[in-house]
C-alpha cells in the first residue's frame, strides 16, 4: 500500500499533533490500556446511573405538575357551581375525593366545609399578594404552617373573581393523590421534595430527609452529585408563573456505590484487542486525516476571502459527504452574504443622497436607481403626496437602470391613503384589480401585473409611497 503525503499535510499543526497522539496511543503498554478502559467502562456506568437519577427526578417533577394542573382543572369546576348555585354532581364529588382531603368555602373568615371532615383545621390565610392573585382569576399555592404534621399543600382559586365578596375556595391536596405511589419511583431510589428555605414537604423515605435538605441548601439544582456516599441529582418545579408559589426542588437520592458494585473486572484478553484495535485505528485515522484536511483548508481560505468581501469565488469541494455539503452550504452562505452587504451598500447610498441633497427629483432619481440595481426586473414608482392638494399626488415612474424617471400628476383619493397607510410593511395588490388608485393601476401599461406598495411614513404622516411593479411575484425576494 503505497501513500502519498502531501505538503500541506505535513505543515498542518493539527495533523501532527492527532497523528503523534495516535501513534503514541499505540504503543502504550497493555496495563495502562486495561487500566484506562476499566476507568472509562466505569465512569460510564456511573454517568448513566447519574442519568438514571436525573431522568427520575425529571419524571417526577413533570408528573407532579401534571396533578397540580388536573387538580386546578377540579377545583375550577367546583367553584363554577359553587358560584351558580349548582348540587357537586357526583362524578366531581369523586374527583374531588381522589384529590383533596377537604375543601372549604371562606368567606370574609367565615369558613364552610365544601367537602370531607373540617377536624379543627384552618387552611393558611389569604394574603394581599394572593388576594390580588385570585382576583385575577388565577390559582394559589399556599403552604402550611412548618410543624409537626402540619399537613399537604393548599389550592386557593376565587368563587368569582370579579366578586371578592363570594369569598375563596381553599383545597387541602391528598398526599397520595399529589405526590403519587411509591411503587412509581424506580428500584433503589428515592424521591424527596422541599420548598423555598429545604423545608422538606415529600420524602419516600424519611431517612433520606436530613440528605435532600443538605443537597437543597448547597443551591445545587439541576446538577447531579454525591453527598454522605448516596448519589443524588435535583430538579426545579417552577410554580410562580401558574400557581404563584416559589420554586420546589425535586431531590431524586439513590445509593452512591451501587452503579458501581455489578461492575465486571475488563477479561485479559480485552488487552490484545485493544492493542490491534489501536495500531488499526491509528492507521486509518492518517489516511483520514489527509484526505480532511485538503477541503478543510479550502474552507479556511474561504472565510479568509469573506473577511476581504470576496464573494464571487466559491469553495470547490467536490465530495458527496459532510464536507461536500458543508462547502455547498458555504457557498450559499457567500452568495447571500454578498446580495445582503450589496443591498446594504445600495441603502447606504441612498442615506446618503437623502443627507446630502435637497433637491427631491434628485432625491427620488437616486432612489430609483439603486433599487433597479437591486430590483432589475421590476418598475420602481416613487409617489410624493401633497397634503396641500388632496385629489392629486406626483408620480415617478421608472422602467430601466438607464432610462429616466416620468413624472406626472394623477388623481388621489383619500380613501386610499388611509387603506394603505394601513399596511407599514407594505402589501400585494393587483394592479387590475377593483378600485385600485391610479399610482397602482398606471404600472400596467409597463407590464406590470402585481405591484408591492410600501408607505413611508414621517412623523406618524403617510408622506410618500414606494409602487414596485413585476410581473412575477417570484421576482422580489425576501
Amino acid at each position: 500500500m503505497t501513500m502519498r503525503f502531501e505538503g500541506t499535510f505535513l505543515r498542518s499543526v493539527v495533523a501532527r499533533r492527532v497523528f503523534f497522539l495516535f501513534v503514541l496511543s499505540a504503543f502504550v503498554p497493555a496495563a495502562m490500556l486495561a487500566a484506562l478502559s476499566y476507568g472509562h467502562v466505569r465512569g460510564l456506568v456511573g454517568e448513566y446511573a447519574q442519568r438514571q437519577l436525573v431522568q427520575a427526578g425529571s419524571a417526577h417533577t413533570r408528573s407532579l405538575y401534571e396533578r397540580m394542573l388536573a387538580a386546578h382543572f377540579i377545583l375550577n369546576a367546583n367553584a363554577t357551581q359553587v358560584r351558580t348555585g349548582q348540587p357537586v354532581g357526583d362524578q366531581n364529588q369523586l374527583a374531588l375525593q381522589r384529590i383533596f382531603r377537604r375543601v372549604y368555602v371562606v368567606v370574609n373568615d367565615h369558613m364552610v366545609t365544601n367537602f370531607g371532615s373540617n377536624l379543627g383545621i384552618r387552611p393558611p390565610p389569604v394574603g394581599p399578594g394572593t388576594a390580588l392573585r385570585l382576583a385575577k382569576g388565577e390559582v394559589t399555592l399556599l403552604l402550611p404552617p412548618p410543624a409537626p404534621s402540619a399537613g399537604s399543600p393548599w389550592l386557593v382559586i376565587a368563587v368569582d373573581p370579579a366578586q371578592a365578596a363570594s369569598g375563596v375556595i381553599e383545597a387541602e391536596f391528598d398526599p397520595a393523590y399529589l405526590w403519587g405511589d411509591r411503587e412509581d419511583i424506580p428500584y433503589q431510589m428515592d424521591i424527596c421534595v422541599l420548598a423555598e428555605g429545604a423545608e422538606a414537604l415529600y420524602c419516600s423515605n424519611d431517612k433520606l430527609e436530613s440528605i435532600a435538605k443538605g443537597v437543597a441548601l448547597r443551591g445545587v439544582a439541576g446538577k447531579p452529585g454525591h453527598a454522605d456516599g448516596w448519589s443524588y441529582a435535583t430538579s426545579g418545579l417552577f410554580l410562580k408563573a401558574k400557581f404563584g408559589a416559589p420554586e420546589w426542588t425535586v431531590v431524586a437520592v439513590r445509593p452512591g456505590g451501587l452503579a458501581t458494585a455489578l461492575l465486571t473486572q475488563v477479561p485479559q484478553t480485552f488487552f490484545g484487542v485493544t492493542l490491534l484495535t489501536l495500531l488499526l485505528v491509528a492507521l486509518l485515522s492518517v489516511v483520514q486525516i489527509r484526505r480532511t484536511l485538503v477541503p478543510l483548508e479550502r474552507l479556511i481560505e474561504g472565510t479568509r476571502r469573506i473577511t476581504r468581501e470576496e464573494f464571487d469565488q466559491p469553495v470547490n469541494v467536490e465530495r458527496n459527504d459532510e464536507f461536500g455539503q458543508l462547502a455547498r452550504s458555504f457557498n450559499n452562505m457567500a452568495s447571500r452574504l454578498g446580495r445582503q452587504i450589496g443591498a446594504l451598500r445600495a441603502l447606504s447610498d441612498i442615506d446618503q443622497e437623502i443627507l446630502s441633497h435637497l433637491d427631491i427629483e434628485q432625491i427620488v432619481e437616486r432612489v430609483q436607481a439603486r433599487l433597479q440595481e437591486i430590483l432589475p426586473k421590476a418598475v420602481v414608482g416613487v409617489i410624493l403626496f401633497d397634503h396641500a392638494s388632496v385629489v392629486f399626488c406626483t408620480a415617478y415612474l421608472r422602467q430601466t437602470a438607464d432610462a429616466k424617471p416620468s413624472k406626472t400628476q394623477i388623481p388621489l383619493k383619500a380613501k386610499h391613503m388611509a387603506e394603505y397607510a394601513r399596511y407599514q410593511d407594505g402589501v400585494w395588490c393587483d394592479v387590475n384589480g377593483p378600485d385600485v388608485p391610479a399610482f397602482v393601476s398606471m404600472q400596467a401599461r409597463l407590464g406590470a401585473s402585481h405591484c408591492f406598495v410600501i408607505p413611508i411614513f414621517w412623523r406618524d404622516e403617510m408622506h410618500s409611497a414606494l409602487v414596485i411593479g413585476v410581473a412575477n411575484q417570484k421576482d422580489i425576494d425576501d
